[in-house]
C-alpha cells in the first residue's frame, strides 16, 4: 500500500450572460460587478445593523444577534425584551415570503421557477455574477420594499413615541427590509446571504411559503419539522480513503442537482492514511456500497465472534486491530452513518444496513469506533439485536498529536483490542 495526496478541484466558468446586450461578460467585468454588489449589500447590512442596534436595541440584519438576545431575555424572564427580538424574526420572515411571492409571480411562466425553491438548481454559488437571475420587475419591487421598510422605521417611531408604546418595535421594519434584501442577494446576482442565521430562516420561509401556495413536498415539510430552522437537506459522509472521495464526488453532484436532492457534506482530514490497493472503476459493487453508506473490508462468516465497525480516519487503528484478531473478527467501514440510519428508520427490514449486517452470526458482538461521538455508530447493534461496545470521543479540551489523543480517548488500536477481548 502507498500513501497518496489528493487535491479536489471544481472548475466553474466565470463568464456570465449579459441580459441586455446578449454578450458574454469577461472575467474582469464579472468579478468587478460581483465585488461591487458584495460591497454595496455588505455595507447596507452593516449600516442597518449599527443603526437599528443603537436606536432600537435589535439587529436589522444580523438575525444571529437577535437570536442570542432573544434566548438571553427569555432565560432571564424578560418577556417584553424577548417579544421585541421575536418581532424582528417575524418581520424578517414576512419580508422573505413577500419577496418569494413576487419572484414566483414574475417567473411562474418561465424556466426560472426554481428561484422559489429552497434548493436553487444551476446556481453558481460564489463563482461569479449572473445578471439574469432576477427579472427587472423583481429588482424594482424589491428596491421599493427595502426603501419602504427602512423609511417606515422613522415613521412608526414617530407614531409610537407620543402614545408611550415601546418605540423599539419600529426596528422590525428594518428587519423586513433586510429579509427582502436577503432573498435578492441569495436568489439574484451573488447567491449569498446578507446575514448569518438569516440563511437558515430563509430556508424556513421558503418551505413555509411553498406550503402556503401548495407546492412544498412532504420531504421538505418533514425536514422542516425535524430540523427546525436548519432546512437544507444534507448527506454527511465521513471517508477514510482517497478513492472514496472520488466515488462520492460524482454521486454528490448528481444528488445536489436532483429534484429531491440537497447538500452533501464531506468530513475529510489532513491525517495521512495508507491507501487500499484497489480499483473502484472495475468494482461497481464496491463503488455503489461506498456511496450507499458502508461496505465490508473483511466480511463475517459463521465463526465470526466480533465485528469491528469504524468510520473515518480511525481506519488504520481498526484495520490493525482486525488483523491482530485474525479470522474471528470481521471489519466494516461506515462511510455515511447518517444515510444508513435515516434509511433504516424509514424502511427498517428493507433498508441497506439491514442487508449489510444480515450476515453477522447471531452470537457475534459489535465494537464500533470513530473520532466522534460513539452514539453515531452504536445504533448498529439494534439493527439485528447484536450487543455492541461503542468507542468514541465524549469529552473535549485535551491537546496532543493524533496518537496521543487517540490513546487518551480510547479509540486507538489497543483500546479496540481491549473492547474486543472483553466481549469475546
Amino acid at each position: 500500500m502507498t500513501k497518496v495526496e489528493i487535491e479536489v478541484v471544481v472548475d466553474v466558468p466565470y463568464a456570465s450572460y449579459r441580459e441586455d446586450s446578449r454578450e458574454t461578460m469577461t472575467v474582469r467585468e464579472d468579478r468587478f460587478w460581483a465585488f461591487t454588489l458584495a460591497v454595496t449589500f455588505g455595507f447596507s447590512a452593516g449600516y442597518v445593523d449599527a443603526n437599528t442596534k443603537r436606536r432600537f436595541a435589535t439587529f436589522g440584519s444580523l438575525m444571529t444577534g437577535n437570536a442570542v438576545q432573544l434566548g438571553t431575555a427569555a432565560a432571564g424572564g424578560d418577556w417584553h425584551e424577548a417579544a421585541l427580538c421575536a418581532s424582528t424574526f417575524v418581520a424578517f420572515d414576512v419580508g422573505l415570503m413577500v419577496t418569494s411571492h413576487i419572484i414566483h409571480l414574475a417567473t411562474r411562466d418561465s424556466s426560472r421557477e426554481s428561484l422559489v425553491s429552497p434548493k436553487p438548481h444551476g446556481s453558481r454559488d460564489g463563482a461569479g455574477l449572473d445578471r439574469r437571475a432576477l427579472p427587472a420587475a423583481v429588482r424594482f419591487w424589491a428596491a421599493v420594499l427595502i426603501c419602504v421598510g427602512l423609511v417606515s422605521c422613522d415613521a412608526l417611531q414617530a407614531v409610537l413615541t407620543p402614545i408611550s408604546f415601546d418605540q423599539r418595535f419600529a426596528g422590525a421594519f428594518a428587519a423586513f427590509a433586510m429579509g427582502v434584501q436577503n432573498v435578492c442577494t441569495l436568489k439574484g446576482a451573488l447567491h449569498q446571504n446578507t446575514s448569518l442565521l438569516g440563511g437558515s430562516m430563509q430556508q424556513l420561509a421558503f418551505v413555509t411559503y411553498r406550503w402556503l401556495i401548495g407546492t412544498a413536498n412532504s420531504e421538505e415539510l418533514n425536514e422542516a419539522a425535524e430540523s427546525g430552522l436548519w432546512l437544507t437537506p444534507r448527506i454527511p459522509l465521513q471517508l477514510a480513503f482517497a478513492d472514496e472521495v472520488k466515488a462520492v464526488m460524482r454521486a454528490g453532484f448528481e444528488h445536489m442537482q436532483a429534484e429531491d436532492g440537497g447538500a452533501v457534506y464531506l468530513r475529510l482530514s489532513t491525517r495521512a492514511v495508507e491507501q487500499m490497493p484497489r480499483d473502484l472503476a472495475a468494482d461497481s459493487a464496491l463503488h455503489d456500497a461506498i456511496v450507499r453508506g458502508g461496505y465490508w473490508h473483511v466480511p463475517p462468516h459463521a465463526a465470526t465472534k466480533v465485528v469491528i465497525a469504524f468510520s473515518g480516519v480511525v481506519a488504520p487503528e481498526a484495520i490493525a486491530a482486525q488483523r491482530s484478531l485474525g479470522a474471528s473478527a470481521a471489519l466494516l467501514q461506515v462511510t455515511s452513518y447518517d444515510r444508513l440510519t435515516n434509511e433504516w428508520k424509514e424502511r427498517r427490514g428493507g433498508s441497506y444496513v439491514t442487508e449489510l449486517l444480515g450476515g453477522i452470526p447471531r452470537g457475534a458482538r459489535l465494537v464500533t469506533v470513530l473520532d466522534g461521538h460513539p452514539s453515531a455508530l452504536s445504533w448498529l447493534g439494534g439493527v439485528h439485536g447484536h450487543p455492541v461496545t461503542p468507542l468514541g470521543v465524549t469529552e473535549f479540551g485535551q491537546t496532543g498529536d493524533v496518537l496521543e489523543l487517540y490513546e487518551r480517548y480510547e479509540i486507538d488500536e489497543a483500546a479496540i483490542l481491549r473492547a474486543c477481548e472483553q466481549i469475546c
